[in-house]
């Protein structure tokens, strides 16, 4: 079966098969009025479908974020990452992978954070720096800000 919309989101054209699943479209439906608990059962039960293209992905990580499933929002940030290197989308990637160092930041892991945060990325991944991407603040500033235990 072919994918029902192309990465950037769009449906598929030039005589491509399209292809929505009633629990795409209604995850779709409920990101776009930010029923973010919707949007995550719906997107979740897709994603269980058929894996979900990086637009789709991108919601379901936030739809889990704003629903609660801080668990979910860091494994689909992670996913969202690796598709993003495999398809060569380098600065995507690596705002997923900054975006997954601040909520795990936010969550007290600080190890995992500052390997997301990182130039050279998590140990067994491939780096995303970007040249001339510079993150907002340097990791000492980071460091400090984030309380101790």
């Amino acid at each position: 079966m072919k994918s029902a919309t192309r990465r950037d989101g769009r449906l598929a054209s030039r005589g491509e098969t399209s292809t929505v699943s009633r629990e795409l479209g209604r995850g779709r439906a409920a990101y776009g009025e930010q029923a973010w608990r919707d949007a995550f059962e719906a997107l979740s039960n897709a994603d269980r479908e058929a894996p979900l293209t990086d637009t789709d992905l991108e919601r379901l990580a936030w739809a889990a974020a704003l629903a609660g499933h801080n668990d979910v929002h860091c494994a689909t940030l992670e996913r969202l990452h690796d598709l993003r290197v495999a398809a060569g989308d380098r600065l995507p990637a690596a705002r997923a992978a900054f975006w997954l160092g601040m909520r795990l930041l936010t969550l007290g892991e600080i190890g995992r954070a500052t390997g997301w945060l990182g130039a050279r990325g998590p140990p067994g991944r491939e780096p995303t720096r970007v040249r001339g991407a510079r993150l907002p603040a340097d990791h000492e500033r980071l460091r400090r800000a984030v309380p101790q235990a």
